[in-house]
């Protein structure tokens, strides 16, 4: 999981186009290990805003902040700037900051070059805030621009939220790389990533558990295995 997604910035990086990638994800496959990896080298590599937005801090967001002091403490790279973990500063210029999606003005007060958006399908509507209306406000927070990313993953929850309408807008990275984007595209890269692509989410079975495996199927489960 953590390859594909490494390989999707990249290109997009090479080929001048903003990254936008909306990931469907099992749980813990790296996703969001990953996505803090890159924030973190973008502040070290160049000036970078980083923002971190989730539902809410304790429950989404501490652990992708821990995260992100943890890289920093086990960096052994000279990159000739320091970083202040209670502000969340580097000495380059770059800064990480969270905010929440119950905040109807999430980032307006800032521009963003890299952004997280965890847990998306989750996220609440309440009277006066929704997940639409936070996702629209920190999307104009972050410029349309080459060599910026935004990452918005979660586990499903559901159809005709906000997260499953961004997924369902998107385009594979297949189709983007081949030119196929059909109209309306709402600029997303998607990536579906199933619980049984994640080696340890499998196990090898002999042939012969396999087969007891199969007597115990009934026609619709033989069919979905086909």
């Amino acid at each position: 999981a953590q390859r594909i997604l490494g390989t999707i910035i990249a290109w997009c990086e090479k080929n001048g186009i903003p990254c936008r990638i909306c990931v469907v994800k099992a749980r813990q496959v790296g996703i969001s290990t990953y996505a803090m990896a890159e924030g973190y080298h973008r502040c070290r590599e160049r000036p970078t805003n980083v923002m971190v937005i989730g539902d809410e801090y304790d429950k989404s967001v501490k652990n992708l902040v821990n995260m992100f002091d943890l890289y920093a403490e086990k960096d052994t790279v000279d990159w000739g700037s320091d970083y202040k973990q209670p502000s969340k500063k580097f000495g380059n210029g770059s800064k990480m900051e969270t905010e929440t999606a119950n905040d109807a003005r999430a980032g307006a007060s800032g521009t963003y070059q890299f952004v997280i958006a965890t847990e998306v399908a989750h996220w609440k509507s309440g009277k006066v805030v929704t997940p639409d209306g936070v996702f629209k406000a920190f999307m104009s927070c972050v410029p349309d621009k080459p060599g910026t990313v935004v990452i918005v993953e979660s586990t499903a929850n559901g159809m005709g939220n906000l997260f499953h309408d961004t997924y369902t807008g998107g385009v594979s990275f297949e189709d983007l790389q081949a030119g196929r984007i059909p109209p309306g595209w709402n600029g997303f890269i998607k990536l579906f990533y199933a619980w049984h692509e994640h080696p340890e989410y499998t196990a090898d079975v002999s042939l012969d558990e396999a087969t007891g495996i199969m007597c115990t199927l009934s026609k619709a489960e033989k069919k979905l295995v086909e």
